[in-house]
């Protein structure tokens, strides 16, 4: 996965496997930056989540659309790496999570300024 910060969007370009996992069709998610509310440590996903569609494996991965308690969420992490998760308004997914690894710190701080400046 590539995260490309421009002034106006955050896009995550995915790999053909990353697609695959996830079950995605599209080549890229594409977020407006004022869209962005807040930017968070990744938690784990409760038993009351839905996957679909998706990709489980316990301890692995988790990839894919999940629902839970009135929100739909896009996940996409391995492992045991801490994640980022941003909340969004007005989007079709209320969160995306994804591993730490994929954003640099640049990308980061510069979301967490924009999200600060639309709490203001």
């Amino acid at each position: 996965m590539d995260a490309l910060l421009t002034p106006t969007h955050l896009t995550l370009r995915f790999t053909a496997l990353e697609r695959l996992l996830a079950v995605r069709f599209e080549r890229e998610l594409r977020i407006p930056r004022e869209q962005i509310v807040d930017v968070g440590e990744g938690e784990g996903l409760s038993w009351k989540t839905i996957r679909a569609p998706g990709t489980a494996v316990p301890g692995v991965i988790v990839a894919g659309t999940y629902y839970t308690k009135g929100r739909r969420e896009f996940h996409y992490r391995t492992g045991r790496q801490p994640s980022i998760c941003l909340t969004l308004v007005g989007h079709r997914f209320s969160r995306v999570c994804i591993d730490r690894r994929y954003l640099d710190r640049g990308i980061i701080a510069a979301l967490n300024e924009d999200a600060m400046k639309s709490a203001a």
